[in-house]
């Protein structure tokens, strides 16, 4: 997309955007465990590409996983864009997991 941030850091190559809508206000943890190669995760709420707001990000969950995964406050009625993406160019399949 052009004008897509970077992704925990890193410039975006093959990102793919999921967009979830909180039910309730609560702690949420996104992971990408279970991809299929090493990816770079990012939360961010906002409407437009060039409006995005960072809410959280992550590269790599510990430092032997090449899963990512953060954890933040979601806000009942609030529009989250997800955006998955690897690193060294190289594509999916993802896995995205939400609890």
């Amino acid at each position: 997309e052009n004008g897509e941030p970077a992704h925990a850091g890193m410039a975006a190559n093959n990102s793919v955007w999921v967009s979830w809508i909180a039910p309730a206000t609560r702690a949420v943890t996104v992971s990408t465990q279970g991809s299929a190669t090493d990816t770079v995760l990012a939360v961010y709420t906002g409407t437009t590409v060039g409006g995005l707001s960072l809410v959280a990000s992550n590269d790599n969950a510990t430092r032997s996983a090449t899963h990512s995964q953060v954890r933040f406050n979601a806000v009942s009625g609030t529009t989250y864009r997800m955006a998955v993406d690897t690193k060294n160019n190289m594509p999916g399949p993802y896995v995205i997991h939400l609890r």
